[in-house]
Order: structure tokens, then C-alpha cells, then sequence
């Protein structure tokens, strides 16, 4: 694509001085929608590219970010007061409260998210839930 506008641009260029007007102005305006064609593929090729990459590479991103600013968040609290906030603990069997029958086992704790693992599932999906989405007894 780049080749063919500078051929254009050349052939545009040669057209002028020998004096052939119609082929000069046909072969620039064909350079110039190659150039925009090109900037175009350009712009939509970052776009797409920086998407892939992001999504690609988000949860491993958001993992290290939110383990980094737990650790940091634990460690300015005084000692006696780590983890007290925290009304259930990482391996308690917990219930969701809109469907109280799937059972839940905490996997992870950042900040005020719970990361559960369905009980039932072989997956290593985990779920996120707030505090106030969990109950520690099935109704």
C-alpha cells in the first residue's frame, strides 16, 4: 500500500512536467485515497491490537494490582487489627443470597470482594461477590 503511493505520487509527479494534466490529477487523487486508506488500516490495526492486548492481559493485570494493594492496605493497619474487618474467612463455605442453594467456598479476599468457587464446579471459575451478597447459612 505504501509502495503504491509513492508510485502514484511519482507517476503524478512525471505526468505534471511532461504536461499531461488529466493523468497527473487522476494519479493524485488515487495517491491521496491510498494515503487515507493507509492511515485508516493504520489507526484501526492499533485500535484492535491495543484491545487484543488488553484483554488478553487484564486479569493477570487486575490479579498482580489487586494482591499488590491488599498487601499494601494490610500492612499500614496495626496488627491486632488485620483481617478483623472481614466478616468471612478464605475456605469458608458460604451461600449466595439470591440463589441460596449454590453452595460457595471463599477463595480469595481483595479489599471488599469475595472470590468463590462454586462448590459443584470443576472449573476454576471464580465468582465475585460483595459482603452483603453472601450469607454465612443456606435458608
Amino acid at each position: 500500500m505504501k509502495n503504491c503511493g509513492a508510485i502514484l505520487f511519482a507517476l503524478a509527479s512525471a505526468a505534471v512536467i511532461f504536461g499531461f494534466k488529466g493523468t497527473a490529477v487522476a494519479a493524485a487523487s488515487l495517491a491521496d485515497m491510498s494515503f487515507f486508506l493507509l492511515t485508516g488500516l493504520i489507526l484501526l490495526g492499533i485500535l484492535v491490537s491495543s484491545k487484543f492486548f488488553y484483554k488478553k492481559h487484564r486479569v493477570k493485570l487486575f490479579n498482580h494490582f489487586a494482591s499488590n494493594q491488599q498487601n499494601k492496605n494490610e500492612m499500614n493497619r496495626p496488627t491486632s487489627q488485620r483481617g478483623a474487618d472481614r466478616k468471612y474467612l478464605i475456605g469458608q463455605v458460604v451461600y449466595d443470597k439470591v440463589r441460596p442453594g449454590q453452595t460457595l467456598i471463599i477463595k480469595r479476599i481483595a479489599s471488599s470482594l469475595y472470590y468463590c468457587q462454586p462448590a459443584e464446579s470443576c472449573k476454576n471459575r471464580l465468582l465475585a461477590y460483595f459482603e452483603r451478597d453472601l450469607m454465612a447459612t443456606e435458608f
